[in-house]
């Protein structure tokens, strides 16, 4: 398998927010000074970055909490790669040092979990939603004044639960006002007992209506909406032809070096990954497990950030070349090649096209994070 593309570095574990269905918070990680030392990110670079387009900054934690940040600028400038920051809003470079953060960002989304300022203190545990769109403001400022080729994408996004289903298209019409470019949700996963009776799989025809209005509002203000399936697992404004005709005509704007650096690692990676499966005779159908790997601050690496995950080594006791071409990633992937995929990949919802249902249960209440690998591998 080639390197990664995509790698998801969790730089800090830090939080400032307090949100009700956070299962980091929960755990009192976020509180947390942990940050990722320059000796392992010096070996990440060296041994995890060389083909990657795109570095995503943190996971658990808020990325600018972290005064160590602006190394990721000269991280990504050294090797010709974008970053894409998850952010709840709350902190905001200023000046030029915002005007840089956004030359070399490929996206930046802020998390809003709500539309109305009261919806937004009851889930994320404080009254700060009026300083946060002031800050999104000014970073679709800071992004009008770069050339078009620096210019990232910056968007929205919504944990949806009952609480603030019904401000999905409001949330919609909040990213049109504010300039922004899209808006992006994800179900609540149900770590915890108390959690269950947010979850929108008690009521799926409202959650249905939610979205339809949503699209319909997406379409009117030009936002790129990037949805769940419905709870039956129907699937909505997939890309077409023309979609993909007018992103590549979009993409000819941002010709340079690095976008080239960046398209040709991307485009080299699908071609290898192409023939690996057809070496192996069957498709993975995964973009994490042939494409992206997150790697946490201490040096576990794991396929993605679900609930279930397994952890398949750690940079500070093996290579990543043996730990992404070694048996837990190869089982992984030969299991959803087989149909016989680890339980925290059969109900995964990440990959839609895979049978995600919203409203199954499995997975709506994730596995355990402690895996039985062993005897997962042997099924």
């Amino acid at each position: 398998m080639p390197l990664p593309v995509h790698v998801n570095l969790e730089t800090s574990l830090r939080c400032n927010l307090a949100c009700v269905m956070c299962a980091p918070h929960q755990t009192g990680s976020t509180k947390r000074s942990d940050t990722l030392s320059h000796e392992l990110l010096e070996k990440i670079e060296q041994e995890v970055l060389p083909d990657a387009a795109f570095v995503a900054l943190t996971v658990a934690g808020e990325p600018f909490v972290d005064r160590t940040w602006p190394r990721y600028i000269d991280l990504a400038e050294r090797t010709h790669s974008r970053l894409i920051i998850h952010s709840n809003g709350t902190v905001l470079p200023r000046g030029p040092e915002l005007e840089r953060l956004l030359q070399y960002t490929q996206a930046l989304e802020f998390s809003i979990d709500g539309a109305r300022a009261s919806t937004f203190a009851k889930i994320r545990g404080r009254d700060l939603l009026p300083a946060i769109l002031t800050n999104i403001r000014r970073a679709v400022a800071a992004r009008s004044r770069l050339p078009v080729r620096y210019r990232p994408r910056i968007g929205l996004s919504m944990v949806l639960m009952r609480t603030n289903i019904d401000e999905l298209p409001e949330l919609v019409d909040l990213a049109a006002d504010l300039g922004v470019d899209s808006v992006g949700a994800v179900h609540l996963t149900v770590f915890e007992e108390a959690l269950d009776h947010q979850s929108l799989r008690h009521e799926p025809a409202r959650s249905d209506r939610a979205f339809e209005t949503a699209r319909i509002r997406g379409r009117a203000h030009g936002i790129r909406l990037n949805l769940p399936p419905d709870m039956d697992g129907t699937l909505h404004d997939t890309p077409n032809r023309r979609d993909h005709l007018l992103h590549l005509w979009n993409a000819l704007d941002r010709v340079g070096r690095s976008w080239t650096t960046r398209t040709l690692r991307v485009l080299r990676s699908r071609f290898a990954v192409r023939d690996w499966e057809r070496r192996t005779e069957g498709r993975v159908g995964c973009r994490y497990l042939m494409h992206r790997t997150y790697i946490s601050v201490t040096g576990e690496v794991t396929p993605c950030c679900m609930p279930g995950r397994p952890v398949m080594g750690n940079l500070q006791e093996q290579s990543f070349e043996d730990i992404w071409n070694g048996p837990r990633y190869t089982a992984m992937r030969q299991g959803m090649q087989n149909g016989q995929p680890f339980d925290c990949c059969a109900h995964c919802s990440v990959n839609r096209r895979e049978g995600y249902l919203p409203s199954d249960e499995d997975t709506v209440r994730p596995p355990d994070q402690q895996l039985d690998f062993g005897a997962q591998a042997a099924r």
